[in-house]
């Protein structure tokens, strides 16, 4: 399509460095002291400078634009007519030609497909569009770096050097098609709130090639991310993406030699202080599942302090809304992941592996007691100091969540099932002699919960955890707890071989197996 564009320009002819205006006043300019480009491209005619203007030649622009030129010699009238050359897409309809996106996140769109070309665009303008969405023009196409949901349509504006729009949508479809292969694969999928998920996880397929352990059944792995405070949603999926990707993280490791593909959840932690009207002062943690992350509706619709807390989460530009039932958000999380991988022909069992170290640990602990019904095994490392544990009361006190279950059905809907809990195969570990203590920090524990712990159980970490293990098999939980000698906050090459062997046994059962720990270094209690 072409349009015609006519500007009418009243000209006062300047030839000489003084010149004469109508015959009568005279006035002094400077000749070529300054450069001239347009787009880049050097102007060769003389120009002038007069009182802090630059004037060129308006028959050199016009030939350099490739306009008409004409004089009216009795109007005094210059007219300049620009021919202008605009690409046939739906610039003038309203309507916006739709581009399904082949990836989630940072998706580079070639210029072929946007109907342009790198030399005809100025830039994009976006609408509906995230506010931290940025883009580049580099050689290969438009570069944008965001990530984007499934469903989710962003439209955008490319505007053209010659002035011209072109309007394009991009859309989020379905998923990639992904299947085994010799290298491993990570896949990002973003958030979905139609499958009740409101943040992206991330899944890594192994590589075919290094699996140690073949197995008759395959089973999807989950471990939580674990980052520090007040990352972006940006951040935390290059976080992931590092995590994913390192095989010194013991999730990563054994996804790995068992060829099982590995979900991770991808959730900011938050750190937004609250206050409980029972319980005191606390910071969120949700990537340890700590009790203020169960109970965000509650702690910012009712209670006497919803106004503080949520003037708190406006503080730290937090949506409090996205974090609304947390737990059942990672379950529908599981349950897309196993579909998805499923319908790609993965064969996964129903039920999956929960597996973290430290926060994550915790989280691998916390959500298995909350959602058991879709937990083959739990492998919970350098938790047995906060594990939560299955019973309402101790020592005439109430235990509520994350300590035990006395507000179980609040939190889940349905009153704590030990049946339930201990066809689980449960495996929590963690180092003797490690000083980790989480009972010292608010972003763990309510302060009235830490005073409970303290009065309790006493603050060091390793008689603490031995008194959880005891109360553990007293109140009838199943589960194998193991101190790791002469280890800190890690895990000795035993520990790591016997969860290796633990999970071989687990696979091959329909009910939870505890084998005999033949290693020196590790000391065994098992309760079944």
């Amino acid at each position: 399509m072409k349009k015609l564009i006519s500007v009418m320009i009243i000209l006062t002819l300047m030839t000489t460095i003084a010149f004469a205006e109508q015959g009568e006043n005279w006035i002094s300019a400077l000749k070529n002291t300054i450069q001239v480009t347009l787009n880049g491209e050097a102007v060769a005619a003389d120009n002038l400078l007069y009182e802090g203007r630059t004037y060129v030649q308006l028959r050199e622009i016009s030939n350099m634009i490739g306009a008409d030129l004409s004089w009216d010699e009795i109007t005094q009238t210059a007219d300049l007519k620009l021919e202008q050359t605009q690409a046939p897409v739906n610039a003038d309809t309203g309507t916006f030609k739709k581009i399904i996106l082949n990836t989630y996140i940072d998706p580079l769109i070639s210029y072929a497909e946007l109907g342009t070309t790198q030399q005809a665009l100025y830039g994009v303008a976006f609408e509906g569009a995230s506010k931290d969405m940025r883009y580049a023009l580099t050689s290969e196409g438009l570069q944008i770096y965001g990530s984007f949901s499934i469903g989710t349509e962003v439209d955008m504006i490319l505007v053209q050097k010659d002035y011209g729009l072109i309007k394009r949508t991009l859309v989020g479809d379905d998923l990639p098609k992904v299947q085994r292969e010799s290298d491993y694969q990570v896949i990002f999928v973003p958030a979905d709130p139609s499958k009740g998920f409101n943040f992206p996880y991330m899944i890594r397929i192994p590589s075919e090639n290094m699996v140690k352990y073949r197995t008759e059944k395959d089973y999807l792995m989950v471990d939580m991310l674990n980052n520090g405070n007040g990352h972006s949603l940006a951040q935390c999926i290059e976080d992931a993406k590092e995590q994913l990707s390192e095989m010194w993280y013991l999730s990563m490791q054994r996804s790995q030699e068992f060829g099982f593909p590995i979900m991770m959840p991808i959730v900011p932690r938050t750190g937004v202080p609250v206050d409980e009207t029972d319980f005191g002062q606390s910071r969120l943690y949700e990537h340890a599942l700590d009790r203020a992350s169960v109970y965000v509706r509650e702690l910012t619709q009712s209670g006497k302090f919803a106004s503080r807390n949520m003037a708190n989460y406006d503080y730290y530009e937090v949506d409090p809304t996205l974090y609304y039932d947390f737990d059942d958000q990672i379950k529908a999380m599981i349950t897309h992941a196993l579909d998805y991988l499923n319908t790609n022909n993965f064969g996964l069992e129903d039920k999956v592996i929960m597996d973290g170290y430290s926060a994550s640990g915790t989280f691998t602990d916390r959500f298995t007691n909350l959602h058991p019904e879709i937990v083959k095994m739990v492998i919970s490392g350098a938790t047995l100091d906060d594990m939560m544990l299955p019973t309402d009361t101790y020592k005439g006190e109430t235990l509520n969540f994350p300590v035990g279950t006395a507000d179980f059905k609040a939190i889940t809907g349905k009153a704590f099932d030990m049946e339930a809990h201990n066809k689980v195969a449960r495996l929590i570990y963690m180092g003797k002699n490690d000083t980790n203590n989480t009972v010292d920090f608010l972003d763990c524990y309510f302060e009235g919960t830490q005073s409970q712990i303290n009065k309790l159980f006493g603050n060091p970490v390793l008689p603490r955890a031995l008194e959880n293990i005891e109360l553990y098999g007293k109140s009838g939980g199943h589960g194998l707890f193991i101190l790791d000698q002469g280890i800190e906050h890690g895990t000795s090459y035993e520990m790591n071989q016997y969860i290796n062997t633990f999970i071989l046994a687990n696979l091959k059962s329909d009910t939870p197996v505890y084998p005999p720990v033949n290693y020196t270094n590790l000391e065994a209690t098992v309760f079944e």
